[in-house]
Order: structure tokens, then C-alpha cells, then sequence
């Protein structure tokens, strides 16, 4: 059995469970060359193999469950002289014992009040703290006076190093799908630096709602776990139970994109302190100097007219 401090978010240990299980017959192909029926011992080493692997998932996901929230967003706005509310969700996480929810920003953008349900079906009001769009991140915080016991210490998610993830390592998508309760899919890192191309060919951005472009300076964990409507900011976890991302977007199509926890955590801490992330610009803008014929240097594209530069 595993204990909470053990390495478990790697594919060669995955991989092992995988060929072992094929040993054993599992599988049906290397087992039938030998023999018509696995024996005794086959059984249970199968069965360990699954039992390690059922509770390996169940401590990853009982590190973060109980910091995952739902957040319900309503928003307000005016026609014909008339005020119209209307209500979004998404999912978010306590990051600390202060009560402060990292959630994207287009889960929080135009929210005039948050409703979150916790984990133990409290519902508490919440207030942004701030917002980021250019990394889709936004940060709220709980009205601990609206706890049945304030003094009661908040469960808060722990990050963990997005750095360190490699191509094939498990991974949990966890949020609340269509607002209802929460939830868990498994899948595995598909690519760890996903960038979009620009028309120039340099990095680029992507529209993610009518009008909000994000993306610029994020470097996509792309993976396969299932992101569904209402899971958008919830937390991508490795099986040491840890946050390495902010689930972005995806589906049931293998396709998902999350936020690497690294960027996350500093654009959360700069949202806690200052309520907003303060970027500099020159006003030029560049493209790559491949298929240029130049070796060194950059390659300036466009320069804003009465801009810094």
C-alpha cells in the first residue's frame, strides 16, 4: 500500500502496474501463450495491483476534495429599463486558511455576487479579490462569518511544482460538471508546454469567450482527463494529491488544457496583495528569426505609434 509521502504521480510506476497486469493475463495475450488459466497466485497479485492503484487515487483525491468548491456566479445587467440577473457555475479551490478560492477569471468575470457550496454543503457568499484575464485566473474569498463555525479551520489545497510533470504522468481533473456535485476524471499529461501559434509564428493567445483573449503567457498543460461545463476552474492533481494546474477548457474528446500551478500560484499571491497583476510593455512587438537568414538578434514586426519605444 501507499502512504501519502510516496511517489505516485510517475508513468513508469503506472507503467508497471500496466505490465504486470498484462503478465498475469489480464490482458489475454501473454498469459494465453502459457496456459488456459491463471493460478492462485496470478489472482491475487492481479488483485493487490488493483487494490494499490484504487487506494493510490483515493489519497490523491481526499488531499484536495475537501477544498473544492462550486461557485455559483450571478451576474446583472439592463434592458429595455429593466435589471436582469442570470446565474453561471464553475468550480474553484480554497488555497488557504484565510478562505481565498483561485478560479479562472471567465468562471468570475461580471459576477456582481459569488454563492460558493463547500465541501460539507455549506453555502457562503464570496467577494473577488482579483482577476488576471490575460491568464484567465481570478481569486475570491470566503465570508468566514457565514460559516456554522468560524472558528473552524478551512482545509486549503496544496500546490505542487507543475515543473516536474513529464509526458505520460496521472493526473485528476476535479471540479463540479453542470454544477452538480463533485467530481473526478483520470487521465494523463499529453504534452507539458502546449503554445498556440501567432499569425507571425511566435507564441499567440486564443479567444475563450466573446471578446476575453488569454493565453499569451501560458504554456498549456495539455492532457486527456475529461473537463466538463462547470469544471472550468477546478484543479488538475497528480496522485501525490497536489494542485499542478487550473483546468482551463477541454471535454470528453481527450483534449484539456489547464493553467501549470507554478504561474498560477504566482499570479494568485500577486491578486491576494495587490488585487491585480501589473504587467510592463514597450510597444513593439517581434517575430522569430527562423527561416530569416539571420543567426542572433530579434526581429522586430511592429512598433505602436507614440508607444514607450
Amino acid at each position: 500500500m501507499f502512504s501519502q509521502g510516496d511517489s505516485l504521480g510517475r508513468c513508469p510506476g503506472g507503467m508497471l502496474v500496466l505490465v504486470a497486469l498484462l503478465m498475469v493475463g489480464v490482458g489475454g495475450g501473454a498469459y494465453a501463450q502459457n496456459s488456459d488459466q491463471p493460478t492462485p497466485t496470478d489472482l491475487a497479485r492481479a488483485e493487490k495491483l488493483r487494490e494499490d492503484t484504487r487506494r493510490m487515487i483515493e489519497l490523491a483525491r481526499d488531499r484536495v476534495f475537501p477544498a473544492l468548491v462550486n461557485v455559483q456566479v450571478i451576474s446583472v445587467s439592463y434592458w429595455g429599463g429593466k435589471e436582469r440577473k442570470s446565474t453561471s457555475v464553475g468550480s474553484g479551490t480554497i488555497i488557504s486558511p484565510q478562505g481565498h478560492i483561485l478560479t479562472n477569471y471567465h468562471v468570475a468575470s461580471d459576477g456582481h455576487k459569488f454563492k460558493c457550496t463547500l465541501a460539507d454543503k455549506q453555502e457562503v457568499s464570496a467577494e473577488l479579490v482579483g482577476e488576471d484575464p490575460l491568464t484567465d485566473l481570478a481569486v475570491l474569498k470566503l465570508d468566514l462569518s457565514e460559516l456554522k463555525d468560524p472558528q473552524a479551520p478551512l482545509v486549503a489545497a496544496e500546490f505542487g511544482d507543475s515543473d516536474e510533470l513529464e509526458v505520460g504522468d496521472y493526473v485528476m481533473a476535479m471540479g463540479s460538471p453542470w454544477a452538480l456535485s463533485r467530481s473526478v476524471t483520470l487521465g494523463i499529461v499529453s504534452n507539458t508546454e502546449r503554445v498556440f501559434a501567432s499569425a507571425s509564428g511566435g507564441p499567440g493567445d486564443m479567444e475563450i469567450e466573446q471578446g476575453q483573449r488569454t493565453g499569451l503567457f501560458t504554456r498549456w498543460i495539455q492532457h486527456d482527463a475529461a473537463i466538463y461545463h462547470g469544471s472550468s476552474g477546478g484543479p488538475l492533481v497528480n496522485l501525490e494529491g497536489q494542485i499542478v494546474g487550473i483546468n482551463e477548457m477541454g471535454g470528453s474528446s481527450g483534449f484539456g488544457l489547464a493553467i501549470p500551478s507554478n504561474l498560477a500560484e504566482t499570479v494568485a499571491a500577486t491578486l491576494i496583495e495587490h488585487g491585480e497583476v501589473s504587467r510592463s510593455w514597450i510597444g513593439v512587438s517581434f517575430r522569430p528569426i527562423e527561416k530569416t537568414g539571420l543567426e542572433h538578434g530579434v526581429l522586430v514586426n511592429s512598433v505602436v505609434k507614440d508607444g514607450p519605444a
